[in-house]
């Protein structure tokens, strides 16, 4: 559903139950309601038994969706939070807060090259929120990038730890600390998580 954002809109951020963020969603914008939910795209892997990944969009404001209403149109809070899955209305001494008063016409811009995502994160700073290639055979939640410190986590330098050098998809190259020097080691990405 693509939606042209402009200064006609006055935006709301409702609070939903917790993971039920996409539903929420599905279920305003079939009752006629300009609703978005930015999320986040991230690898993950498919299931336990394999190495295979695939994206998995997550909220980036969990709990929260943000809902537009036309600037002449009255809004129709009795009808939005009589839904069982919104808990409330973000506000400020007692009214509902409109976002939009705080945001600059380009934040609210949108084409079809802009995720959700992208539209959330405009009004900090424009970025992109998707996996980079070479985190495609970390570990799951251990992803790491050069100049990262790295825990070793299987064969036979379990325990180690050491700094990036270089990522790709294919191996990473760690600087590890051993028999008196250090060592640059080659091993594949799946081997080593982030460091704590």
């Amino acid at each position: 559903m693509e939606t042209t954002y402009t200064r006609d809109l006055k935006w709301f951020a409702l609070r939903v139950s917790p993971q039920k963020e996409k539903i929420a969603t599905i279920m305003l914008r079939h009752k006629g309601f300009d609703v978005r939910l930015p999320v986040e795209e991230k690898w993950r892997k498919a299931n336990r038994f394999t190495k295979q990944r695939r994206k998995v969009s997550f909220p980036l404001a969990y709990g929260y969706i943000f809902v537009g209403f036309g600037k002449g149109r009255e809004v129709p809070w009795h009808d939005i939070l009589n839904l069982h899955f919104v808990k409330g209305v973000i506000g400020y001494q007692g009214r509902p807060f409109e976002l939009s008063r705080y945001m600059r016409p380009k934040d609210l811009r949108t084409s079809s090259s802009r995720t959700d995502a992208d539209w959330l994160a405009g009004v900090c700073q424009d970025s992109e929120f998707t996996a980079r290639p070479e985190q495609r055979g970390q570990r799951t939640y251990g992803e790491f990038a050069e100049g990262d410190v790295v825990q070793l986590v299987t064969g036979g330098f379990d325990g180690f730890r050491g700094k990036v050098i270089s990522v790709s998809e294919a191996d990473a190259v760690i600087l590890l600390t051993m028999f008196g020097g250090e060592r640059e080691v080659k091993i594949s990405p799946d081997m080593a998580v982030k460091a704590a």
